[in-house]
C-alpha cells in the first residue's frame, strides 16, 4: 500500500521532530553543558535576567577552574561532580546578589541606631552598641554550603555571627551540647563548656577555645544552630549579647 504525499510529509516531519526532541533531551539532560544551561534558565527564575546571565558566566569560570586538574575518577563520576559544582556555584552567585535559588529576595540584616541588630535569615535579634555590619550571611560553598557567616565591627574588635542551616546531624540542644565541634568554626580544643539559660529562656552553650576565642551556641525553633563569638578580650560584650538574644517573630 502506497502512502499519499500528505502522509509521507507528515511522517517525515514527525520523524524530524522526534529526532530534534531526542537530541535536545540528550543535550540538556545528559551533558554538563546542556544541564548547566537548563540550570541557568530555571534557577533563580524570579531574579533579574541580567543577574542570572552574569551568574551563569561566573559559574562557568569557577567550574572550569575547579576541574583544571580533574580528579582521578571515571568520566561519569567527574560529570556528576561537575553537575554538583554548577549548581553550587550558581546558587552561591544568586545568593551573593540577594536572591535564593527560586529567585526570591533574601532578607538582609539590619542594625538600628538604637543598637538593635536583627538577622531575619537566622531568625534572631540582640542588642549591640556602636556597631557596623561588615558581612551579612555570606555563603562559601567551597567551605560549607550550610553556613551563613556574618561579621559585626565594634570599636573593640570583630564579632562573628554564624548561622548553620539545615544541619541534620544535630537536631536538638542536647545533641549540640554533646557535639559542638560538629558546627563550623568550633575548632581546636575546648577549654570550657557551660550550659546556661538567658533571661528570655533560651538554652545556651557557652564555650571557650584554645585559639583565644570565646562565644556561645544555641538552637532556634527552626533548628538553625547559631554561634556568636569573638576574641577573649570581647567576653563582656559577648555576655551582654547573649543576655539580650531573642527570636524574631514571623
Amino acid at each position: 500500500m502506497q502512502l499519499s504525499k500528505k502522509k509521507k510529509k507528515i511522517l517525515i516531519v514527525s520523524g524530524i521532530s522526534i529526532l530534534i526532541l531526542t537530541s535536545l533531551y540528550v543535550f540538556f539532560m545528559k551533558t554538563n553543558r546542556g544541564s548547566s544551561i537548563a540550570l541557568y534558565v530555571v534557577g533563580g527564575w524570579g531574579a533579574p535576567i541580567s543577574t542570572r546571565f552574569e551568574c551563569g558566566k561566573e559559574t562557568d569560570i569557577l567550574v572550569a577552574k575547579k576541574f583544571l586538574n580533574p580528579p582521578p575518577f571515571d568520566k561519569k563520576s567527574i560529570n556528576g561532580l561537575k553537575g554538583f559544582w554548577y549548581y553550587s556555584y550558581y546558587r552561591q552567585c544568586l545568593y551573593q546578589n540577594g536572591f535564593d535559588f527560586n529567585g526570591d529576595k533574601i532578607p538582609t540584616s539590619t542594625l538600628r541606631s538604637s543598637g538593635v541588630y536583627a538577622n531575619p535569615l537566622a531568625g534572631i535579634t540582640f542588642k549591640i552598641e556602636k556597631a557596623m555590619i561588615t558581612a551579612d550571611n555570606v555563603i562559601d560553598v567551597d567551605d560549607d554550603d550550610r553556613l551563613r557567616a556574618s561579621k559585626i565591627q565594634i570599636p573593640e574588635g570583630t564579632l562573628f555571627v554564624n548561622s548553620y542551616l539545615k544541619n541534620n546531624d544535630i537536631l536538638n540542644f542536647e545533641e549540640l551540647v554533646g557535639a559542638p565541634k560538629m558546627t563550623p568554626t568550633v575548632q581546636g580544643n575546648l577549654l570550657t563548656q557551660i550550659i546556661t539559660k538567658n533571661p528570655q529562656g533560651i538554652d545556651m552553650l557557652e564555650i571557650s577555645q584554645d585559639n583565644d576565642t570565646v562565644g556561645f551556641l544555641f538552637m532556634t525553633p527552626e533548628k538553625h544552630i547559631i554561634y556568636i563569638y569573638g576574641a577573649t578580650t570581647l567576653k563582656s560584650i559577648i555576655d551582654q549579647i547573649e543576655s539580650s538574644i531573642s527570636y524574631l517573630t514571623k
